[in-house]
């Protein structure tokens, strides 16, 4: 592996673009710690108009130079989280952050006394335009707001109350210890958590099933420890839902999006409605394989593969010729992205793995990738400028009060390149190899968000569900209903195995709660939106609509302007058409 400085300069984030040299950077630390101060002067005064007009300016300025310290310190870190230096000021600015949460802490419920006739008389009041959603939230929220008091402690027990997820993942990062694998030629490989996907692709099934098994042991062996982390981080999730006054954890977490109950559960029946094509995929795999039997371990192995390496450069202008159904301006702003060193583009000792893409307010995406020249480091730079141009859309069209992008949205932009990359690449595909490859990919990226994390959707409600309603809650419980939502999901096609009731010890996702059916969601979404731009007269006009909506309004209501209603089966009618018809084209092929 590269040392940075080996990397042409081209490749790289230019950081100076936030900052000139480390004295600005201190002085903005400095600037900042003065603000945090301020906050206390507000304390009882938020009742007057003009006080909290300046308060909502003041709020402002501290998070745009809050966000501009705390980026450019991250980005540091994460092209080498071996520096000292920047572990350090990553450190220092989150307690300040944290100080700041504990001394503002009064806000909300200051704002909570007050009559609800002075919150709604402030909607009519033009100079609070800008903060009308801020506005909304505080009526909507108000029976969930808590006294000064106790939302001062929870403050305090948030300190400690995540960490069940930093157990995990100290386990699953650190101490999770693996026994090498043996090939059928006797060879020995090493098992880990970032190669595991690699090993399950490979062509020998020995060695998938050993890694596979092996595997399954390491957490096996842990299995009543995390098993029982995971119970105790349920219980907590249901602890703030009780405490903050909401009928469960799922309501909790949906409401302050606005996103109703009914979308989570039409998502479930409509995937439980077309399991049927999830199994024909598992039957139409075991046939194209040739395996009397077919486990777990041979589900990732692909019916064609795509040795072709890409080169950074050739991989954009594959890209560029997929997106541009988008548009020409859409076009130039990526073209604008690789000329202003918005990616920092390969792997480099110490530098962070995956990929991600990081907004700074005011200036630009920087976008983190550890391209090698697959297919999927090329799809993911595709993913990761969905996100970016998410951002500079918006953000060139709302006020900065509204150009958050919610959680529930945030996936939907980014996952809509990727199934317009696929398409295209098959659409121009030359060989029969490479045409079922990329229709394995686009049937791929259904099966393992749409139908997988709907699974684990169902899977941790009704662990959830099981706390609430002060029913048993234990290992035993909990392996035993996994098993079966793994069995209903492979309708008997894939083979029973006393390992897959472990599986749910192995997705760090559930320590967030109700958190990944939004993959669900946002997969359907972004195959609706390709859709509308690749076939419908006004589609990209509507998606280019999304594109700029940030949190100008509630989620479900932006995506039901763009013609989406995730509480109708309609969304689902397209995403499942779409696999449909690669389904067919795959036997086309095959046949």
């Amino acid at each position: 592996m590269k040392k940075r400085e080996e990397i042409d300069s081209k490749y790289k984030w230019q950081l100076n673009d936030i900052y000139d040299n480390e004295s600005q950077l201190q002085e903005d630390i400095s600037r900042l710690q003065k603000l945090f101060d301020k906050v206390v002067t507000y304390k009882g005064k938020l009742n007057n108009p003009e006080v909290l007009l300046d308060y909502y300016e003041y709020s402002k300025e501290v998070d745009i130079l809050a966000n501009k310290v705390y980026i450019y310190i991250l980005l540091n870190h994460l092209i080498d989280t071996d520096n000292d230096k920047y572990n350090r000021l990553l450190c220092e600015v989150q307690y300040l952050l944290q100080r700041f949460e504990e001394n503002s802490s009064y806000i909300l419920p200051e704002l909570n006394s007050y009559d609800l006739s002075y919150l709604e008389s402030l909607l009519q009041d033009n100079r609070f335009k800008l903060h009308h959603m801020a506005i909304k939230d505080l009526i909507k929220g108000k029976p969930h707001i808590l006294s000064y008091e106790v939302e001062n402690a929870m403050a305090k027990v948030s300190k400690f109350s995540g960490e069940f997820s930093e157990i995990y993942d100290a386990f699953d990062c650190i101490d999770l210890k693996v026994a090498n694998a043996l090939d059928s030629k006797g060879i020995e490989h090493e098992v880990t958590t970032s190669n595991y996907g690699k090993l399950m692709q490979s062509e020998d099934r020995i060695l998938r099933k050993n890694a596979s098994e092996n595997m399954s042991v390491a957490y096996k062996n842990m299995s009543s420890t995390l098993a029982n982390t995971y119970i105790a981080s349920v219980k907590k999730d249901c602890f703030y839902a009780d405490v903050y006054r909401y009928k469960n954890t799922l309501n909790k977490k949906l409401d302050g999006q606005d996103i109703t109950e009914k979308v989570y559960y039409t998502l479930i029946e409509n995937v439980n409605n077309n399991l049927y094509l999830y199994h024909d995929w598992l039957k139409l795999k075991k046939k194209v394989l040739g395996y009397d039997k077919l486990y777990g371990y041979d589900l990732r192995l692909p019916l064609a593969k795509n040795d072709q390496e890409y080169t950074f450069d050739e991989g954009c202008k594959l890209i560029e010729k997929a997106l541009k159904p988008l548009g020409k301006d859409y076009i130039a702003m990526y073209q604008e992205s690789l000329s202003n060193n918005w990616f920092d583009v390969y792997p480099t000792i110490n530098k962070d793995t995956g990929g991600c893409c990081i907004y700074v307010y005011g200036l630009h995406p920087y976008i983190l990738l550890n391209f090698e020249g697959t297919f999927n480091d090329v799809s993911t730079i595709s993913h990761e400028l969905g996100h970016a141009l998410n951002h500079y859309y918006t953000c060139d069209k709302q006020p900065y009060e509204y150009t958050d992008i919610s959680i529930f949205m945030a996936e939907m932009a980014s996952t809509t390149n990727e199934v317009l990359l696929i398409k295209y690449m098959y659409n121009n595909a030359k060989t029969k190899e490479e045409k079922i490859y990329f229709l394995q990919e686009y049937i791929g990226l259904i099966t393992s968000t749409l139908f997988t994390q709907t699974m684990f959707s169902e899977f941790e409600d009704y662990a959830h569900k099981l706390v609430e309603n002060e029913e048993s809650i234990t290992k035993d419980i909990l392996f035993n209903k996994y098993d079966e939502l793994n069995n209903k999901y492979t309708g008997g096609v894939v083979e029973k195995s006393d390992y897959k009731k472990y599986g749910f010890l192995m997705v760090p996702h559930f320590y967030r709660a109700y958190y990944v059916f939004s993959y669900s969601t946002g997969i359907t979404c972004a195959f609706n939106f390709a859709n509308m731009c690749l076939n419908e007269e006004d589609g990209v006009a509507k998606y280019r609509e999304f594109l700029a909506s940030g949190s100008s309004d509630y989620p479900l209501n932006i995506l039901k302007k763009c013609g989406i209603d995730l509480e109708s089966d309609k969304p689902y009618e397209v995403i499942f058409a779409e696999m449909k018809w690669a389904m067919q084209e795959m036997e086309k092929l095959i046949n």
